[in-house]
């Protein structure tokens, strides 16, 4: 035993010989390696995460979340530099190859230890700064030096930093060197920028810039800025056993655990100031800290019980085994949500109501996120505004999916709050009004960052198996905080008389209470699709639910607007499923888009072909075209995924054959509105007409718009806002030219 023994570890001593100091260290530090290139490969190459990254300095929103991302980034890195020290340094001795114990080698690596972790950190700082400048100039046309100037910007400064000794600042050369790192970034973040050059965005870029300088120089100086404040540190050169380190291992644990509680209990207000980007750099640091003591952990245990982790990993895969199939124990199980609003004590009253005109106006709305919520809702309350309320009162049904579900709740919710309080004055007709209040109203709502909310719960609570989960109970909550908030400044806005009609309920208002302000109340179907049967389910303010089988139910009494909204707008990952439990057991429903992604099947089925005869249909589809742009269909010749591909384009063709159907029953005005019309008559440069294309499929996980991107859809909902009223004259023949 001893001379096999011996005999193993002379050929590991003849193996070491090619491994060097420096690729030890590396491999020792792989895991913050590997975490900080895969992150910072995911925010290069994902156009949704780039339209993050590109709102984090709007020009019309505050700096709150550029000063969170720009801490998050300084958390990572610095979380990169720590714990790639701790795994070079804790037991470095009994990891270490033989021939690296001994001689001048020992001394190269006690030297990588010391400087290696410092230029992972500052490294991956420099790369996160490099990509977010890259997204500021993502909008416009790049060629090859555009492209390379954000990556010059961040990495040189470092570079020369790296390369520059601090005793010789007292040379001229070196003065010269330290103003061409303070100015270079300057120059190259402007030429990068020209259209959004101002002192608010240079100085965020700049930040960016100078932020892994100030990582690198905190961790080269902090020993000397601890001794001064009299606290004892271990030389930079000094190794830790194992046992010296639990103190260490057991607050990279806390550190982990408080940032995870951070995400879990923060609230929907705070996680939407802090940004979707910075909720992910903190996630991804509380994790590389939990993994780290892990990795210690079982780093130490497998040197000395030689196959632990082969060993440990079988027993528990084992052990899962025997209670899954002996006792039906399923940790994994998906567990659907469960959300409802929390309803305000005020009693529900009879506002104000206008009496419905011969309602002869039918709508679908098709799926798409924010992007199909926001064109759905602004396009009506903008034709709505145009005539003076007259085209809600002509409204007979309204049917959406997804997006347009979430457009058309909050449409006919502020809709039905706004005509409690007045309404359009008596004079709208002759005094042309200069702000269109209803359209306003709802850009509160819907240009709002609800995905931040979203993502707090899915990376924290959401990841424990067997949980309810909580990021559609946190969406849910994020519409209906922006709702209530627009309806308290309508309050605000208005007499006693006006203020006191106006309900903050907002969508947590009883279904069957939804009259969008008309009477009778057009009726309004939320399509979502039953997950184990795949059939379309819609719910209606009428009180009801059906199906595409022809089952049909009654809703509960207290079935909200914001639920059916959610179960129509279960967008896949950022919602869970949702339970829907009926007589006959509980369904599970799941984003109505699988099933019909138009809308347009719902109304053919709820209408009747003699009733419909000669009534105006409005088709909106708030998705921008897939064709007639060739920058979009070279990336669709180039795409890998075509299972995936084939599952959207199948989507999309039944979607059609609904809107075909019910074309076939409609006698009368059919204006079918898309974004593609739109650009095309409002844009007639097709390079313009694909940037515009290009930021509006960049809606990240279906819930967030940048104003830029939010401002271009307000183009194409003005010319289609004029095509409908062209159509419905003379709905609103004197209002083309509102005001805004």
């Amino acid at each position: 035993m001893h001379d096999l023994s011996e005999k193993i570890r002379r050929t590991a001593s003849g193996t070491a010989h090619l491994i060097t100091p420096w690729t030890y260290v590396l491999y020792q530090s792989l895991l913050p390696v590997l975490v900080a290139t895969v992150i910072t490969a995911i925010l290069l190459r994902l156009g949704q995460v780039q339209e993050v990254l590109y709102g984090t300095i709007d020009l019309q929103s505050s700096s709150i979340q550029m000063l969170w991302f720009a801490f998050s980034v300084f958390i990572f890195a610095a979380t990169i530099w720590y714990t790639s020290r701790l795994l070079v340094t804790i037991d470095a001795g009994l990891q270490m190859p033989l021939n690296l114990r001994s001689g001048l080698l020992l001394s190269d690596v006690q030297r990588a230890i010391v400087h290696l972790p410092r230029i992972l950190g500052a490294l991956s700082a420099a790369l996160l700064g490099s990509v977010f400048i890259h997204a500021q100039q993502s909008w416009g046309m790049r060629n090859l030096l555009t492209t390379l100037m954000p990556w010059a910007s961040t990495l040189l400064p470092l570079f020369i930093v790296m390369l520059t000794k601090p005793w010789s600042l007292r040379s001229a050369g070196a003065c010269m060197v330290w103003l061409l790192v303070l100015f270079l970034p300057m120059f190259l973040v402007m030429s990068c920028l020209p259209d959004r050059f101002n002192i608010p965005v240079l100085s965020s870029l700049l930040a960016m810039t100078y932020l892994p300088i100030l990582l690198y120089k905190a961790t080269v100086n902090r020993r000397s800025l601890l001794r001064k404040l009299n606290i004892i540190v271990p030389e930079a050169n000094e190794t830790l056993l194992f046992e010296h380190a639990v103190r260490r291992l057991a607050g990279l644990f806390i550190a982990a655990v408080m940032l995870f509680l951070f995400l879990v209990f923060g609230a929907e207000s705070l996680t939407s100031s802090i940004g979707s980007a910075a909720i992910v750099m903190l996630f991804c640091s509380s994790s590389l800290l939990l993994l780290c003591a892990l990795t210690l952990c079982f780093r130490r245990l497998g040197y000395h019980v030689p196959g632990f982790a082969l060993t440990g990993s079988l027993v528990l895969l084992a052990v899962y085994f025997v209670l899954h199939a002996q006792f039906g124990w399923s940790p994994f199980k998906e567990v659907p949500g469960e959300e409802v609003l929390m309803a305000k004590s005020e009693a529900l009253m009879l506002p104000q109501i206008q009496p419905a005109k011969e309602q002869d106006i039918i709508v679908n709305a098709y799926g798409g996120g924010i992007r199909a919520a926001l064109f759905t809702a602004t396009l009506l309350a903008r034709v709505d505004d145009m005539s003076c309320g007259e085209f809600g009162q002509k409204l007979d049904r309204l049917s959406g999916v997804s997006g347009g579900s979430v457009g058309i709740a909050v449409y006919a919710t502020l809709r039905q709050e706004y005509v409690a309080s007045g309404g359009w004055p008596a004079d709208c007709r002759r005094h042309l009004p200069r702000l269109a209040h209803l359209e306003l109203l709802i850009d509160d709502v819907l240009i709002q960052d609800h995905l931040s909310p979203v993502l707090a719960r899915m990376l924290s609570i959401d990841l424990l198996p067997g949980i309810v989960p909580q990021r559609g109970q946190a969406l849910l909550n994020s519409w209906q905080d922006a709702t209530q908030k627009a309806l308290g400044n309508l309050k605000a806005q208005q007499g006693p008389e006006g203020s006191n009609a106006i309900s903050l309920f907002a969508l947590a208002r009883p279904i069957t209470s939804l009259t969008a302000g008309v009477a009778p109340a057009p009726k309004i179907y939320f399509n979502s699709t039953e997950s184990a049967s795949g059939q379309r389910l819609w719910l209606s303010n009428t009180g009801n639910w059906g199906d595409g089988a022809g089952r049909q139910g009654k809703l509960a009494s207290q079935f909200q607007v914001g639920m059916a909204a959610l179960h129509s707008a279960r967008f896949p990952l950022v919602s869970p499923s949702g339970s829907f439990p009926q007589s006959d057991g509980t369904y599970k429903l799941v984003d109505g888009g699988y099933a019909d992604n138009s809308g347009a099947e719902t109304l053919r089925t709820t209408g009747s072909q003699a009733g419909d005869a000669g009534k105006h249909w409005i088709n909106i589809d708030g998705n921008p075209p897939a064709v007639d742009c060739p920058t979009l269909e070279k990336a669709k010749t180039q795409e890998a995924w075509s299972g995936l591909s084939a599952l959207f384009a199948v989507r999309e063709a039944q979607a059609g054959l609904a809107v075909r159907r019910l074309e076939t029953t409609l006698e009368d005005v059919y204006v079918n509105i898309d974004l593609d019309k739109a650009f095309s008559h409002s844009i007639s440069d097709a390079n313009h007409r694909c940037e515009f294309i290009h930021r509006l499929r960049s809606a990240p996980l279906g819930w967030y718009l940048t104003k830029k991107s939010a401002g271009d859809m307000h183009i194409a909902i003005s010319e289609q806002a004029n095509r409908i009223c062209e159509k419905l004259k003379p709905l609103c023949t004197a209002r083309q030219n509102l005001l805004y």
